[in-house]
Parts: C-alpha cells; structure tokens; sequence
C-alpha cells in the first residue's frame, strides 16, 4: 500500500479491499481534525502510491485502471483503463514530472498526459 499524501491542509490515500471490492476507495482526510472530505469509489485496489499534480489526485488500481480527481471535491476529471500486456508481478510506484503521469506494475508501464489521460507511450 502506498502511502498517505499530504497537499493543502488535506491528506489523500487509497484502500485495499481484496476480498470483495466494496471497500476501494481514494480518499481525502482534513489533516486538522481527521475529518472525511470525500471519497470516490474505485473498480479495486489502491496498492501504488497517490500522486498530486495542479489540484488533480492521480492513482491507478489493481486492475490498471487510472483515476484523476479534483483534489477539492473528489469528483472524476478522467479515467482510463490501461490494459495490460501480462500480469505484473509487484506492485511499483507512480511518479509525475512536467505534467506526465508515469504508471505501471512489473515491466508494464505507460505514460499519461495529466490534463486528459491522454496515453503518450506505453511498453
């Protein structure tokens, strides 16, 4: 499981539910008070780290769907199903850099433009 995200007084994270998928979610805290701000289902797992970009929250779940959320509210901007070339074998770390969303598990990865989820390479 990645860990919690910090960003403008909230904390961002996601849940892992493998028994019966109900339970996945992205969610937003009041780092304050540890109050819930919003949460935002998800199709599985949050197992990879939570990445913030210009108001967006990026994570991708278990099943190598991508999500991008306003940070403010939670509300879905974009989502992409990515596809995968063959089942990855660990789970590895997002990263963003000049609006670019690198994501993946094992040896699959793909490369999302941040604003539409736009894919701009995958292997």
């Amino acid at each position: 499981m990645g860990s919690p995200v910090y960003a403008d007084g909230k904390l961002f994270l996601g849940t892992i539910d493998e028994f019966n998928h109900e339970k996945n979610h992205i969610l937003a805290f009041d780092a304050k008070n540890g109050n819930l701000i919003w949460k935002h289902k998800t199709e599985s797992s949050i197992k990879n780290n939570i990445c913030l970009e210009e108001g967006k929250v990026l994570a991708t779940d278990e099943q190598d769907v991508v999500y991008a959320l306003d940070a403010n509210t939670g509300q879905l901007i974009w989502k992409k199903i990515l596809g995968r070339n063959s089942v990855g074998t660990y789970i590895c770390g997002n990263v963003i850099d000049n609006g670019i969303f690198y994501t993946g598990f094992g040896d699959y990865w793909s490369a999302l433009s941040t604003t539409d989820g736009t894919t701009i390479w995958k292997n």
